[in-house]
């Protein structure tokens, strides 16, 4: 089972910049001693991370809560899915191979194009090679192009 945050958590949370919960929501209610805990066997995972993003999106699958593959997913018959997650409105093309990656709702992966250990939100070129690598909402991996370890476009530099 997946826990969810009560309202009065989520409303001290601001909105439109990043936050630690556990460093600032969570000891400012310490603080009024008002936190409480319970004991539960449910399934928690900081999933902030790319890793801990993929490993908790192939638990849900593997846990049967999720499908690989979602009903609304264009998805082409010979695609090999190896311990992947496919999102709604996401195309992968004819020959393409997605392994133990996660592709985004409206993501594109292109003809005979290579996915693994990757999160794609954007556009991944037909045949292209993407390996433990993020493509964001505005990456574009282009045809024939391989990467390894990137991420795209790039985090902004503050």
């Amino acid at each position: 089972m997946i826990g969810s945050l009560r309202g009065t958590v989520v409303e001290r949370m601001p909105d439109g910049r990043k936050l630690s919960i556990e460093r600032v929501v969570f000891p400012a209610i310490v603080g009024e001693g008002a936190l409480y805990a319970m004991a539960t066997n449910d399934y928690w995972i900081d999933a902030r991370r790319p890793d801990t993003y993929l490993d908790a999106n192939l638990h849900l699958v593997h846990s049967g809560a999720a499908p690989a593959i979602h009903s609304a997913a264009t998805v082409s018959e010979d695609v090999e899915v190896a311990d992947a997650v496919v999102g709604a409105g996401a195309r992968v093309g004819r020959g393409a191979s997605l392994r133990r990656s996660v592709i985004l709702p409206g993501a594109v992966v292109g003809r005979d194009a290579i996915v693994s250990g990757s999160l794609v939100m954007g556009v991944v070129g037909d045949g292209a090679v993407v390996i433990d690598s993020v493509i964001g909402k505005d990456g574009v991996v282009e045809a024939g192009e391989a990467l390894s370890g990137i991420k795209r476009p790039d985090e902004p530099r503050g």
